[in-house]
């Protein structure tokens, strides 16, 4: 915006020093990333190599392919692709799961019928796995409806057109920048009913958690969440967000009752901040161990995991 200030010498701008420190810190992130997947690589080259090819990340997919001459990537493009993938997850997935322990607190009632399926699970024994996601489908209907409800992008991040195309009868040119209005889409009174309350009954009796039946909403072409945007760009980690966050509810509500210290404040207004990415502000709460055995099996689970984050 302002060109002049690039000659503004670094120790009169603060700024500036903030800046290369961030991006230092940057740098050094996103290069770690791509070390982790360079020594994936070397491992993988070592061991049997149906194996490697089952069990390959993408960034250790793509080194193999460059080293192949199949991939183009230099260095920076796949440091910061990596580490492009895991901020683009990380701030979502977080406040999506913030959103989630907020508003259990905030409905005992859900939290109870919650706990009540999961403890359904193998007769409540150890805590929910990842294969029990199937058997879960209340609590899959809370994600989809936080999901709509509180969305942790109320907007997407711009796309260009290449080509004048016609939306809803407006025509676009080509070089229109679009926005996909998240909020706007999942709460509109025309689609759901009452769109402003927490309601995960919504998406039991339809899948699509719409006025409309399954059906109309199908042959509409409608989706059951938009967070993950649209079309052939729309985020490739939509399975893998939405199955962290149902397992690390799942098995938070397996080991703790979740209890409110305070009033919860649940309106978009008061009780959560903006910005690129909507999360919960502040609330307390205490999680309390249900059982000496649930205390246990947590500390068990633990330990079996453990290795998978050495």
């Amino acid at each position: 915006m302002f060109p002049v200030l690039k000659y503004v010498p670094e120790v009169l701008a603060r700024w500036k020093q903030v800046a290369k420190s961030i991006r230092e810190n940057q740098r050094g992130f996103y290069y770690m990333t791509l070390d982790f997947a360079k020594k994936e690589v070397a491992e993988n080259s070592a061991s049997d190599r149906a194996t490697a090819d089952k069990h390959e990340s993408l960034m250790a997919k793509i080194l193999r392919e460059r080293e192949n001459g199949k991939a183009v990537f230099d260095d920076d493009e796949l440091a910061y692709l990596g580490g492009g993938l895991v901020d683009a997850a990380t701030d979502t997935t977080l406040s999506t799961g913030l959103t989630f322990v907020k508003t259990l607190a905030a409905h005992p009632h859900i939290m109870k019928r919650a706990q009540g399926e999961v403890d359904a699970l193998r007769n409540s024994d150890s805590p929910p796995r990842s294969e029990d996601i199937a058997e879960m489908p209340f609590l899959t209907a809370c994600l989809l409806e936080i999901l709509r409800w509180r969305p942790a992008a109320p907007t997407l991040v711009p796309r260009l057109l290449e080509s004048d195309n016609v939306v809803g009868g407006y025509h676009l040119e080509k070089g229109t920048v679009v926005i996909q209005n998240t909020w706007a889409i999942n709460h509109d009174p025309e689609h759901y009913e009452d769109p402003a309350v927490f309601n995960p009954d919504r998406f039991l009796s339809n899948p699509y958690g719409t006025k409309m039946s399954a059906e109309q909403a199908k042959a509409m072409g409608r989706k059951q969440s938009y967070l993950f945007g649209l079309g052939r760009r729309r985020c490739p980690g939509d399975l893998f967000a939405r199955n962290a966050v149902l397992i690390a509810i799942a098995k938070l509500l397996w080991a703790f009752d979740i209890i409110a210290t305070e009033t919860i404040d649940m309106s978009i207004e008061n009780g959560f901040h903006g910005g690129l990415a909507i999360g919960p502000e502040a609330f307390k709460t205490d999680f309390v161990p249900r059982s000496p055995k649930h205390r246990q099996g947590l500390l068990d689970d633990f330990q079996r995991l453990s290795q998978l984050i050495e």
